[in-house]
């Protein structure tokens, strides 16, 4: 983030899609989220916070992450 005040948007999906995730995922969430945005228009922020929500439920059930 470099000291940038983050965006409503930006904290509304990390409050609904990724609550309790340490800080260095959710900026590599949010650089995902927008590449995927532009490479894919129909695939939206919101989108892309739910792919990655998801993967780490997987993960999570799965015992490969912490």
């Amino acid at each position: 983030m470099n000291g940038a005040p983050m965006s409503t948007d930006r904290l509304h999906l990390e409050q609904t899609y990724l609550p309790n995730v340490p800080q260095p995922l959710a900026d590599a969430v949010w650089t995902f989220a927008l590449q995927q945005s532009r490479l894919l228009p129909h695939h939206d922020l919101a989108q892309a916070y739910r792919d990655v929500a998801a993967l780490i439920r997987l993960a999570r059930r799965t015992g490969d992450v912490g």
